[in-house]
């Protein structure tokens, strides 16, 4: 058991160096759990899209198709959600004072 001292700091550097192995190992676990939790999840959303009536690329192709109306609608409901919300924190901001 090495001690390192220094300005009255005593490390034991056998408990230190066990403390990074315990860590490391338990790093590259958190790693293994994560992979298999991503692996699972892509299984899952590949399984969710296969069974879609309709896929994807068709849904992206019909809201291309649709051009600057489909777009329209878009700007339309994001304008109406910004336009409620100012007028809800003015009414609070109101109610406060």
């Amino acid at each position: 058991m090495t001690e390192i001292s220094q300005h009255g700091v005593q490390l034991n550097a056998g408990a230190l160096k066990r403390g990074a192995w315990v860590f490391s190992i338990g790093g590259l676990i958190a790693l293994i759990g994560l992979a298999l939790a991503s692996k699972e999840l892509a299984v899952a959303a590949k399984r969710y899209v296969d069974q879609m009536p309709v896929p994807p690329s068709e849904l992206a192709r019909q809201g291309l198709t649709k051009g600057k109306d489909g777009l329209n609608v878009a700007r339309t409901a994001a304008a109406a959600g910004a336009a409620a919300s100012a007028e809800a924190w003015r009414k609070s901001t109101a109610a406060q004072n």
